[in-house]
């Protein structure tokens, strides 16, 4: 079998890096983004006529905090950025798919609980495919 020329080749890694980038920069966004809407999840249910306990709301805007630090630095490219992003959503999934009972039980729609597990999962996967580009 033939190789390929090494310009084809050098073509090719640099569109699969290109490619890479804007997955991070998709993830990224997506970070930022799931991290505003759980700080506003948070402060919404923060004024309720029965909120949630203190603990819990400061513990919710304190990763929401984090969501947006680590889609900001994945923007920035830094690599620890990536890296805490990866174990901060794996963090939330896990803690998304044992809350989500209660939260149902508690009166948020199903549909609205799968689509943030949903939304942290896809995030994970874009975090996966783009390490590459840190």
């Amino acid at each position: 079998m033939a190789r390929p020329p090494d310009d084809a080749n050098a073509a090719n890694n640099a569109k699969d890096e290109r490619r890479e980038v804007k997955v991070a920069r998709i993830a990224a966004g997506l970070a930022v983004a799931i991290g505003c809407a759980l700080g506003g999840w948070t402060a919404l249910r923060a004024f309720e006529d029965k909120p949630p306990p203190s603990a819990l709301v400061l513990t919710l805007l304190a990763a929401a905090a984090l969501e947006i630090v680590t889609g900001v630095l994945m923007l920035a490219r830094a690599r620890a950025g990536w890296a805490f992003a990866v174990s901060l959503n794996v963090l939330l999934a896990v803690a998304a798919v044992l809350a989500i009972p209660a939260l149902v039980r508690g009166g948020i729609a199903p549909l609205l609980a799968a689509a943030a597990l949903g939304a942290l999962l896809a995030l994970i996967a874009l975090l996966v495919v783009a390490k590459e580009a840190f």
